[in-house]
């Protein structure tokens, strides 16, 4: 059993980084006494040792912490792995970003002795600032969509977001406890898939709605000239409304599912029950094709969660109708799930007042904090979460389940624009990075996306794949 003492102020979330670390990530038990340390860092003994984690972050002030004083400075110290004796293959790269803190007297970011390691890296404070989305809340730069851009971020300014840097702390963290306690064991993880859709557009003809399938039809026949699919179209369309079998290009949960379950996991499927925007599809979870694919996708043993519309960005009362909806649906049907979880239209999130909202509707879990415009580690982290509100200072039930990649952020031209094979290289990179700390690989691939040909279910079989 190991023993903490705080430093002073800021003991909620001293205490909450302190779990989500120790408890949460690597499996360790500890018990926090009630004096605190003696100055700016956390003292963590046992057996008669002693690890002390130097604080920059907690330090000062609580309203400073949602402040801009409370921005690291710029650019970012270094460390050295190999020269702080540290094994280099444990980080992602020759050298480790460090958010808060300042090499000690002698230039070390680690100083020893037999029984006292001290670490002048703000591994604490590091790890808050990116699993809270602390300087979202401070910064005031927001896209079209009311969406905190990645070019804002401190980790794609520092170059740091195709990394889990938070990852990287802990791995930082575990060696300077195994110098100290070497009999100390960790929780045990395997690498996994989380695969999800985002159900926009279910279906290409039902509910009948002229505007939203008449239209592709003629722009297969005007602007692609491509009048075999523009056929194909006007024909199942036609099909469709009069209830009878057809061919639908966006009906790809049965191929979902099956490369799902091929490779050994479960997919979340989000349904929309909402939305009156010109963002949004504003399908019913009444019709009959939905409820027959909700109990289809239950039956197979995978998820169903909540995708909800676009101007739920910031109305709690909405989102709690949205998601009474959808439950009204899981309950006609007969389907039980242990948890129900959500991911925000386009992305559309603000911390931490979407956590709180979805905390406040009764959801157990979101999966909107991934950037629309580039791939990579938005919270730092390639494992799921329980989150901390940084505005009323509590952790929450909530847990976060970090999305890494969005096929549209790779290929549509508004976002990254690559093409496969830059693609494959940045999905490589990704996944490489979650394989090395055995994190979840969660991707997004919306339904819709396989009706632009054969080479997209390719890319998909290939990035979902060992």
């Amino acid at each position: 059993m190991l023993t903490i003492k705080l430093a002073p102020g800021f003991v909620p979330e001293q205490r909450y980084i302190l779990s989500v670390l120790l408890e949460e990530f690597l499996g360790a038990c500890f018990a926090i006494e009630g004096a605190p340390s003696g100055g700016p860092f956390v003292s963590i003994s046992a057996e008669g040792k002693t690890l002390v984690l130097e604080q920059t972050l907690f330090c000062g002030s609580d309203a400073r912490l949602t402040s801009a004083d409370s921005l690291p400075s710029r650019p970012l110290p270094l460390l050295d792995p190999e020269r702080e004796g540290l094994n280099r293959d444990l980080f992602c790269d020759q050298v480790l970003p460090v958010i808060y803190g300042a090499p000690g007297p002698e230039g070390n970011w680690i100083t020893r002795s037999p029984d006292k390691i001290v670490v002048h890296a703000d591994i604490l404070g590091s790890s808050f600032f990116m699993l809270s989305r602390l300087e979202e809340n401070i910064k005031c730069d927001r896209d079209t969509h009311g969406r905190f851009p990645y070019t804002a971020s401190l980790a794609y300014q520092e170059g740091f977001l195709d990394r889990p840097i938070v990852n990287e702390y802990l791995e930082l963290l575990w060696s300077a406890m195994q110098l100290l306690w070497p009999n100390l064991e960790r929780k045990q993880r395997s690498f996994r898939l989380g695969l999800s859709h985002d159900l926009d557009r279910p279906f290409s003809y039902q509910p009948f709605q002229p505007a939203g399938w008449l239209r592709p039809v003629a722009g297969d026949l005007l602007k692609r000239h491509k009048p075999v699919r523009a056929l194909s179209g006007l024909i199942n369309g036609g099909l469709a409304v009069a209830g009878l079998p057809h061919e639908d290009p966006l009906d790809t949960f049965d191929w979902l599912m099956e490369k799902s379950e091929a490779a050994g996991t479960a997919s979340t499927f989000y349904f929309m029950a909402g939305g009156d925007t010109e963002y949004d599809t504003g399908y019913s979870l009444k019709g009959k094709r939905i409820r027959r694919l909700a109990r289809e996708i239950a039956d197979r043993g995978h998820e169903i969660g909540l995708h909800p519309s676009y101007s739920t960005l910031s109305d709690g009362a909405l989102l709690k109708t949205e998601a009474s909806a959808l439950e009204r649906l899981l309950d006609i049907e007969g389907i039980a799930q242990p948890r129900l979880g959500g991911r925000q239209h386009y992305l559309r999130w603000e911390a931490p007042l979407t956590w709180q909202i979805y905390e406040d509707a009764g959801l157990t879990d979101d999966s909107s904090v991934g950037y629309a415009g580039r791939a990579g580690f938005r919270c730092g982290v390639c494992y799921d979460y329980p989150v901390f509100n940084i505005l009323t200072r509590q952790q929450l039930e909530l847990v976060e389940r970090p999305l890494l990649i969005m096929e549209a952020t790779l290929f549509r031209e508004e976002y990254m624009n690559l093409d496969h094979e830059s693609a494959t290289g940045m999905v490589s990179r990704i996944k490489l990075n979650v394989e090395r700390y055995r994190g979840v690989f969660r991707l997004l691939w919306h339904n819709s996306w396989f009706a632009r040909g054969d080479c997209e279910r390719r890319f998909y079989e290939w990035a979902i794949s060992r």
